[in-house]
């Protein structure tokens, strides 16, 4: 009787929220309405970015807190949004974040501003390849799954991201148009190779960039606990590590390497181990493996894991992750319910977020 009644009170808790939040009139635009079953941390999840993090225009917040929000919206958001919408299905939402991103984060000349300023419209006039590698990818889905006809959209892209983000016939990190520079080199957490290699079918010159990109990624070495380099300087002919590796970035660096058909057991190795002991850190000590002092962890980092370990075929420690990351989820009765948050003072980011959102979409329990 007692689970019943907690579970009629989530699911009620739940109801009210859409309720309360439909009543508010705009805002119930943004109601989910793909095709696929949601679960209540899902909802809830999804309710928070939407009624809690969105500005007046529809931009997503990098970061919200109880005492104030963010002055700034980043394209990685808009981005992490429209692949999440994709893989649920909802054309009609994914067709209105799209039409966002490229009103304020889209410049004339074709590149994507990596942040605006929400309060004056100002951007950062410079480029993040790995954030207009989400894009594309965002619209192949939404296109693959007919929630609209993206085909001229992904023509044009292909063809303005090998203007900016390509140079001497290799990808680079970021295009700077205050002084028109490009990026010596590119971080290997950028190279999302098995979506430039869709780009050639829309526009042949990323062939080869393509071709490049993967040869780096899958020739980056690892060390003992799974850590990879974090770029790739192209004068230098070099791979660069650093004193201290940054999980969110490296499990990216993982990812894109098994979908690369490479090999990642140093770090599986490491992870299992780590989630074991009942943690996973933000920062490691490159050489040693352990955790930087004072490091804590996040929900990003949970969930990148359970990705990753998903994809390297260790389940059982791909579900530990992803208990670890719904369990920073702020629950029923406080008024950030649905936000993942790992800060006393309950900042959530955007990224961390999204990060959840996605690992919900992308693995099965």
């Amino acid at each position: 009787m007692k689970k019943w009644i907690a579970s009629a009170a989530a699911v009620l808790a739940v109801a009210l929220l859409f309720f309360a939040v439909r009543a508010e009139g705009d805002a119930g635009d943004y109601k989910l309405t793909g095709r696929s079953g949601f679960s209540p941390a899902e909802i809830r999840a999804w309710s928070f970015l939407h009624y809690r993090m969105l500005d007046g225009n529809g931009v997503i917040r990098y970061l919200a807190s109880p005492k104030t929000a963010s002055a700034d919206g980043v394209v990685e958001s808009m981005g992490q949004a429209m692949e999440y919408l994709a893989l649920v299905g909802d054309g009609e939402l994914f067709a209105r974040y799209a039409e966002v991103t490229d009103r304020y984060f889209k410049a004339k000349e074709g590149y994507y501003c990596w942040q605006v300023n929400l309060s004056n419209k100002s951007v950062s006039r410079s480029t993040a390849l790995v954030d207009d590698l989400r894009l594309f990818k965002a619209y192949a889905l939404a296109h693959g799954k007919k929630l609209g006809d993206y085909a001229a959209k992904l023509r044009s892209l292909a063809g303005d991201l090998h203007r900016f983000d390509v140079s001497g016939g290799r990808v680079v990190s970021f295009y700077n148009a205050e002084n028109g520079i490009r990026d010596s080199g590119v971080n290997l957490f950028y190279l999302d190779t098995e979506t430039m290699e869709q780009m050639e079918r829309y526009d042949g010159k990323w062939r080869g960039p393509a071709k490049s990109a993967r040869e780096l990624l899958l020739a980056a070495p690892a060390n003992k606990f799974g850590f990879y380099p974090t770029r790739y300087e192209y004068d230098k002919k070099s791979y660069t590590f650093v004193g201290e590796t940054n999980l969110v970035e490296n499990l990216y660096t993982a990812i894109f390497l098994l979908r690369a058909g490479g090999n990642a057991d140093a770090l599986a190795a490491f992870l299992k181990k780590e989630i074991a002991k009942g943690r996973i850190y933000n920062l490691y000590n490159t050489q040693t493996g352990r955790p930087v002092l004072g490091q804590g962890e996040s929900t990003a980092v949970y969930a990148l894991a359970a990705r990753f370990l998903d994809k390297a075929g260790d389940k059982a420690s791909s579900a530990r992750c992803r208990k670890a990351a719904l369990a920073t989820q702020i629950g029923v009765g406080s008024r950030f319910m649905g936000a993942f948050s790992m800060d006393e003072s309950l900042s959530v980011y955007a990224f961390d977020q999204l990060e959840a959102l996605l690992m919900l979409r992308l693995i099965t329990p």
